[in-house]
């Protein structure tokens, strides 16, 4: 997933690309989920995006979680990037 990803060649190029907030919320959950988005708590694979709040939400056990969730660095990730 990450390879279908527009790579910048640019620091340029990286700041006009990742200036849409969609392209970077596109980037960082094909970097947390490479295999496809599932939840952090069960393992579910059956998850939605509610862009409302910015959050995924599980059908299995009905939790929400963010893109940045249960990474070492989420305080950076979504400070910088979210």
């Amino acid at each position: 997933m990450i390879s279908k990803l527009t790579i910048p060649k640019t620091f340029r190029d990286a700041i006009v690309l990742y200036a849409d907030p969609k392209v970077r919320h596109k980037l960082l959950v094909a970097i947390r989920f490479p295999n496809g988005v599932c939840c952090v708590h069960r393992g579910c694979v059956k998850v939605k995006f509610m862009e409302t709040v910015n959050r995924f939400k599980c059908y299995g056990c009905r939790k929400q979680f963010r893109r940045t969730c249960l990474l070492p660095e989420n305080r950076f990730v979504g400070i910088l990037l979210g």
